[in-house]
């Protein structure tokens, strides 16, 4: 071999081991870096806190998150969605703080997310990070020992000349404090009390309506004056602790559907304080069936704030079979599903009139009816809802206008609660739908479709794929629908 050649190679690989020697040293002495500053004692605790509705996440923000949590590997990661943050809530604090969470506009996640976070932060402590943001550097480099509450203001100082300062507004994207902070409990005041006494009039709608009701504004306010008072570290450019706010390639307001930027509804009102409520029924063949307890799990896990209702009977009313409830339905009581059980079996319609004679549903609250078979959209109730809080007065249908059960229906309870006062004839019995369509027309109540992004065939709410892997339950024998409409439509005339 020409030794030229054989000197080239043994450069090549001196200079490949010698790479490889360097980054394993290095690696070694971050390594031991990490360590040592993983012993430091903290008055913040070592927990990184992070919430979005649900915990299926766009790629992007997965893979945030991912990387937020190599950086920081002797970090507890907490995670909390919709539901998470509503018995955080509910077992930290008294109900009229709930009752105040509750009345932020659910389309309005960020405004829920600010008022969470501040929770959150009063009673635990420790890192809040918005979902799109990260740092560069692991939080043990930034937080010191003697440090009790970290603030940051932006690098683009908003809103300087609003507060007539230099800095502007504090990050509240980026929080870092110890639990039971003075300073956060003035902001929880602050922001409390703007939620309970938010107008549109007053405050108006929107992104900046959240800035000034529960975002940095009321934020900095409540902590500036009395800043001087405590222990607090202080920063003026959030680049100086590696910080960036937005760390996917995507812009944020493209990741997250529906952004408050494009939203001309109220922020808050007492209208968003009634609970909402997924109402269902079944039969004992599918109440058994793996099937529907694997989509039952799937209903109770949608993005939003609600409980599900299985309103069951405790006897067919066609044969007399007994409704016996499998213990492992029993036991997703402990979440979000209230098994709702009723002395008349009313049949398909008995998962609308469950509701309607469950005296435990307050008479504002929004009642959304489906099918026990049908694997729905995740946005499928946060959908739904936001059409409804335009006027709560009229009944909401997915997709086009007409009520068909399996595609879902949403309308106030008190609105249609006076369908109990009308006759039903029998050959009513199998078709719900028909006898619900009959009945709003008779009581006045308007119909209004809603369409999900522009979508209005038939399978708009649902994942058709995953419906129909449901086994072929044996008590759909075929009716002659038909025939049945007609005679159901002609006897409700007649009766009512």
């Amino acid at each position: 071999m020409n030794i030229d050649i054989v000197i080239v190679i043994l450069i090549v690989v001196g200079i490949y081991a010698m790479y490889h020697y360097t980054k394993y040293n290095e690696r070694k002495k971050d390594g031991a870096r990490a360590y040592i500053l993983s012993q430091k004692s903290l008055k913040i605790p070592r927990i990184i806190h992070q919430t979005f509705r649900t915990s299926e996440l766009h790629p992007e923000l997965s893979d945030n998150v991912r990387k937020l949590r190599e950086r920081n590997p002797n970090y507890e990661y907490r995670f909390y969605g919709d539901k998470d943050i509503e018995v955080f809530i509910r077992d930290n604090y008294p109900e009229d703080i709930l009752t105040t969470y509750r009345m932020i506009n659910p389309e309005y996640g960020p405004a829920k997310a600010d008022y969470f976070r501040y929770l959150l932060m009063h009673k635990v402590g420790g890192v809040y990070l918005d979902i799109k943001s990260n740092c560069s550097k692991p939080f043990d480099e930034i937080i010191q020992e003697d440090d009790e509450i970290i603030l940051t203001h932006w690098q683009q100082r908003w809103n300087y000349h609003i507060l007539h300062n230099t800095y502007g507004e504090y990050c509240q994207w980026i929080m870092i404090n110890s639990p039971g902070h003075p300073l956060l409990k003035k902001v929880i005041d602050s922001v409390t009390k703007k939620i309970r006494d938010y107008t549109v009039e007053k405050d108006g709608v929107g992104k900046w309506a959240v800035i000034t009701t529960t975002g940095p504004l009321p934020y900095y306010y409540a902590i500036n004056p009395d800043i001087l008072e405590h222990n607090v570290t202080v920063y003026n450019d959030h680049t100086q602790l590696g910080l960036s706010y937005n760390n996917c390639k995507t812009h944020h307001e493209k990741i997250f559907k529906n952004h408050y930027t494009t939203l001309t509804t109220p922020v808050a009102g007492v209208t968003y304080t009634y609970p909402v409520y997924v109402t269902l029924t079944t039969i004992p063949e599918r109440l058994r069936n793996p099937w529907f307890y694997e989509n039952l799990q799937r209903l109770m896990n949608l993005s939003g704030e609600y409980q599900v209702i299985l309103n069951l009977p405790y006897y067919m009313k066609n044969n007399n079979e007994e409704y016996v409830i499998p213990t492992r339905i029993h036991e997703l009581q402990a979440r979000n599903l209230r098994i709702n059980r009723i002395d008349e079996d009313f049949g398909p319609l008995t998962k609308l009139y469950g509701a309607l004679l469950d005296k435990s549903i307050h008479p504002r609250s929004p009642l959304l009816v489906c099918d026990d078979d049908i694997h729905y959209k995740d946005d499928f109730v946060s959908t739904m809802l936001r059409d409804y809080y335009k006027d709560p007065s009229k009944i909401y249908t997915y997709c086009d206008d007409t009520i068909q059960g399996y595609k879902g229906f949403m309308i106030q309870k008190q609105r249609i609660l006076p369908i109990l006062n009308l006759r039903r004839p029998k050959s009513c019995f199998r078709i719900d739908d028909n006898f619900i369509t009959n009945s709003i027309h008779k009581l006045g109540i308007q119909k209004s479709s809603v369409a999900y992004d522009g979508d209005t065939s038939w399978t708009c709410s649902m994942d058709q794929r995953k419906t129909d892997t449901h086994p072929p339950w044996s008590e759909l024998y075929r009716d002659d629908r038909g025939s049945l409409s007609h005679k159901c439509k002609r006897e409700f005339d007649q009766m009512n």
